[in-house]
């Protein structure tokens, strides 16, 4: 049979009308592209992550980082870093690249122990998570973990096979066949027996496993047990479940006929996080051995997810590899594999079915103090630039840094950091660093003792009191305005009465004839705050000579908190006075809520009587601790608060103390101009993109001319005078010849709040400015000025000008925000630039799309032969485009030949340098103002390289 292809329908005679979408314009470079380098809570450190909404970047970099106390204006200082990426995406913008800066030395890692899931090379070293970033960010969480078994089918008379090293187990036909890296349990339950098989490969549907990655386990008798044993628990933890003898495996294994398990399953697990009372993340799937494509240590960190070098060629992955990577991108998941395995194949050991808050391990901590688990204990200029090129001039630097790179990529050197490690990202055309904002801070020793602390609560009598009540009494708390006192009939006070007074004795009415247990607790208040509960009491009310077998007299602990120099507060607790039956092990509970709702257990060893907590980096730690005994639990003791910020706490420096160090180059002001002036440096040298520079929100009219000067270039430097270097890394001021740098620079003030003009909420405008002028480059052009538009939720500005400081400001060519009918609005749009006609910003970003035009279009020219054809076609192509740009307004003049000229001729490729393999292109162009025309030149030369420069 053949086809032919269907006939058109017929049409007749007549006139018809077609509408036919005309051609797409050509496309112009993306111009709308940001950049911000700041601090923030989580993310990796060093390392460009591309955003495209703020959701994104909350999950990766996470909220506002708490850095120090402003106690001259009396509020937190937090970064600037988000709010900055809120304005901008609020503003218009849609892209936008995220450097985290902080000291990676420095920086603490939070690890965090697996429950239930153990080192086969060593049964007793617990599996460690690691967090996958640096930072305190996830102090508040815990892990838990979930066993998950699939049920595989052996034929009748498969058993294990041992040959050549290895062994094998045949399974049915139509069973679910394991691959390899998988974890297999086969339980042989009339022998007592339970193997772990980590499978290495797989032919037809025979399992094969190296014998020395098969894990036994035996039960301690082969008789039935009282009770069904868990079926979501193995390991030698388990009730009847001990490491096998080898011996008894041996005899097995050499049985004859083949023995077939009773039951087959294969094993993965849930890796789940608790946030208090709630899971907030989990993490499917996930295998015991590094065979696995969803392997549990290949988690990636932050730096693994986002520090492919760009221009590397990543990784191959397969399709599940690629869908575990996935899985732990979008939503972030919080934890890594471990920092190093100890082997590449774990075991489950008492792994539960069932998560359980109760079971969740709280993380390691291991740092100084919380803004050293930050890396950011110290303020400086060092944060934000690669010292490296901290002293070098523009004209050095970009090859330099292209070298660098190089190296980086060839794995020969260190990353690029900072901003700098922004270069290799050809599409960012605007940088801004809201966070040079700050004020130094440093660590100060408070103290605070108005805390509402635990009370005591005495032993609950067993006897009713006249009114037949029982009657409970607590020692006095300072500033204590009332009590809440609760009964409940277990506990953890899930049904209980409670009452309020502003005694230090309750009673509550007991009508029950029979003995019941009860149990009693008390906390103190006061508008404003809830302290913490007092120890749990409990017993059974009323007395009677029946003995019963529960606990009949609970044992009760009491703890207390030592303050010594070092290593640091301890805790200490011991058994009260008079204790009958002590307990035999102890359970420590932390969490960051008075009420230890969040509370998880801390890892100590059960018989210890003392724990010397790492640094608290959350703010605030509260701690109690019970007592165990057989299957029996003890109540809580009271809870005891650790609180960091009553030993120390970071300030801000006063405002007045901002330029006022005996060493100007280390003061505030000295940091903050040696930033700027890398910030310019770095933003000329690409020669592609403008830096947004933004300064501290206490800066008025005599603080913005100093800052100019300072960022002017100096005339006593020409033959190595003093180049007023400033900051830590001593950043040069610029040089004569450096003048062009400061077109690629523009200062924007005052800050501007977005919510109800609270100190807290003002920020600088280097944010919404950015959003601006992406908004402008998706919509008219880069070449329309991002002035006079309003910003986008702004309710107030600090500090307000007066029209004479205003006009006084755009005189300086700072940006100045002000008050308008229209909102809060820029009024101009100017760079810093000394050359009059780059002084427009959107002269300067219209450079830098022509620069990028040419870059792009050359590119696609280095291999042509060079000859009048080439030279026509070339001509065309950015006549073509350059028309485009006129037309929507980028260049002054009614014609394109008032606008602007593309010159391929021989003027500018003489036959000498076409001998030589060079080709030249210039684009004169006139901008939308009437200056003189800007000459752009795209250049090939002989060994297949192409550079732009502008001409005078």
């Amino acid at each position: 049979m053949m086809l032919h292809e269907p006939r058109p329908a017929p049409r007749l005679p007549g006139v018809y009308i077609e509408t036919v979408p005309p051609p797409r314009a050509d496309t112009l470079p993306r111009m709308d592209v940001a950049a911000f380098v700041g601090f923030a809570s989580s993310g990796p450190i060093d390392r460009p992550v591309p955003i495209e909404d703020l959701s994104r970047f909350r999950d990766i970099f996470g909220p506002d980082l708490l850095l120090a106390r402003d106690t001259a204006r009396d509020t937190d200082q937090f970064s600037l870093l988000g709010p900055a990426v809120e304005a901008f995406f609020s503003n218009g913008g849609r892209r936008a690249f995220v450097v985290r800066v902080a000291d990676a030395t420095e920086a603490a890692t939070l690890d965090f122990q697996i429950p239930g899931l153990v080192s086969s090379a060593d049964l007793s070293s617990p599996a460690v998570a690691t967090a996958r970033s640096a930072g305190h960010w996830p102090a508040q969480l815990a892990t838990d973990t979930r066993l998950v078994r699939r049920s595989i089918f052996a034929p009748p008379g498969a058993g294990l096979v041992v040959s050549d090293a290895s062994i094998s187990l045949r399974l049915a036909a139509r069973s679910r066949v394991p691959a390899p890296g998988d974890l297999v349990e086969a339980t042989f339950e009339a022998e007592g027996l339970v193997a772990l098989i980590a499978v290495d490969r797989v032919e037809g549907t025979t399992i094969i496993a190296r014998d020395a990655e098969v894990f036994w386990r035996g039960r301690a008798s082969v008789s039935p047990p009282a009770s069904p044993p868990d079926q979501g628990a193995i390991g030698i933890d388990d009730v009847g479940l001990t490491v096998a003898n080898p011996g008894d495996v041996a005899s097995f294994l050499s049985s004859s006929p083949a023995i077939s398990p009773s039951s087959l399953s294969l094993l993965t697990f849930d890796l789940v996080l608790w946030n208090g009372l709630r899971i907030a993340h989990r993490m499917n799937g996930l295998g015991f051995c590094a065979r696995h494509p969803r392997y549990w240590a290949d988690l990636p960190n932050d730096d693994a997810m986002f520090g492919e070098v760009f221009g590397r060629p990543t990784e191959r992955r397969s399709a599940e590899e690629a869908r575990f990577r996935t899985d732990a991108s979008a939503p972030r998941f919080p934890l890594a594999g471990p920092s190093s395995a100890a082997t590449d194949i774990w075991v489950p050991n008492a792994m539960k079915a069932v998560e359980n808050q109760e079971r969740a391990r709280a993380p390691v901590v291991g740092a100084v103090d919380r803004l050293s688990a930050e890396g950011l204990s110290v303020f400086s200029d060092a944060l934000f630039i690669d010292r490296r090129f901290a002293r070098m001039t523009t004209q050095p630097l970009g090859p330099e840094l292209e070298a660098r790179y190089a190296m980086e990529l060839e794995q020969r050197g260190a990353a690029l950091r900072g901003m700098h490690a922004l270069h290799p990202i050809d599409e960012v055309a605007m940088i801004a660093i809201p966070d040079a904002t700050h004020r130094q801070w440093s660590q100060r020793l408070t103290t605070d003792g108005s805390l509402l602390t635990a009370p005591f609560l005495d032993v609950i009598p067993r006897r009713l009191d006249a009114f037949d009540r029982i009657s409970l009494t607590w020692a006095s708390v300072a500033g204590a305005q009332s009590y809440r006192l609760e009964l409940s009939r277990d506990m953890v006070f899930s049904r209980a009465s409670a009452i309020t007074t502003t005694d230090t004795e309750g009673f509550f009415p007991w009508d029950d004839d029979c003995p019941a247990f009860v149990a009693a607790r008390v906390r103190a208040e006061r508008p404003g705050e809830i302290g913490p509960w007092s120890n749990v009491r409990a017993s059974f009310v009323p007395e009677d000579s029946f003995e019963h077998c529960a606990l009949t007299d609970p044992d009760l602990l009491s703890l207390n908190l030592t303050i010594v120099d070092s290593p640091g507060p301890r805790l200490v607790w011991a058994f009260e006075t008079g204790a009958a039956n002590p307990g035999d092990r102890f359970e420590l509970q932390s969490g960051s809520a008075a009420n230890l709702d969040d509370g998880a257990l801390v890892d100590i060893e059960p018989t210890a009587t003392d724990y010397t907590p790492g640094p608290i980096l959350d703010g605030a730690r509260y701690f109690r601790v019970r007592v165990l005994r057989g299957d029996e639990t003890g109540p809580w003791s009271a809870t005891t608060r650790i609180d960091p910020t009553g030993l120390s706490t970071f300030a801000v420096d006063a405002e007045g103390f901002y330029g006022t160090d005996p060493n100007p180059a280390a003061s505030g002001q000295g940091q903050l101009t040696a930033i700027h002036r890398a910030m310019i440096r770095f933003a000329a040298a690409r020669a592609d993109m403008v830096a947004l520079l933004s300064l501290p929100r206490h800066f008025r009219a005599h603080d913005l001319r100093g800052h100019l000067a300072r960022l002017s270039p100096h005339i006593n430097d020409i033959e190595g005078g003093d180049d007023d270097p400033m900051g830590s890394l001593l950043v040069p001021g610029l040089r004569l010849g450096e003048e062009l740098a400061l077109s690629y620079a523009a200062l924007q003030h005052p800050w501007f709040s977005t919510v109800d003009g609270t100190t807290s909420d003002f920020q600088p405008p280097d944010g919404a400015v950015a959003g601006l002028i992406a908004h402008r480059a998706n919509g008219p052009g880069v070449w329309i000025a991002a002035a006079n538009l309003p910003i986008a939720g702004t309710t107030a500005l600090s500090p307000r000008f007066d029209d004479a400081t205003v006009a006084q400001m755009i005189a300086q060519q700072i940006n100045a925000l002000r008050c308008d009918p229209r909102g809060f609005l820029t009024f101009n749009a100017e760079t810093l630039s000394t050359v009059y006609e780059l002084t427009p910003l959107p002269v300067r970003l219209l450079m830098i799309l022509l620069r990028r035009l040419a870059l792009r279009e050359g590119k696609t020219y280095v291999f042509e032969p060079h000859n009048a054809d080439f030279r026509a076609q070339v001509h065309r192509r950015f006549e073509r485009m350059l028309s485009h740009i006129h037309e929507r307004g980028g260049f002054a003049g009614t014609t394109p030949s008032e606008s602007f000229r593309v010159v391929t001729d021989e003027s500018v490729n003489p036959p000498g340098d076409v001998d030589l393999g060079r080709f030249v292109t210039e684009l004169r162009v006139a901008p939308s103002r009437p200056f003189r025309y800007l000459n752009v030149r795209l250049l090939r030369t002989g060994t297949e390289q192409l550079s732009v420069e502008e001409m005078a």
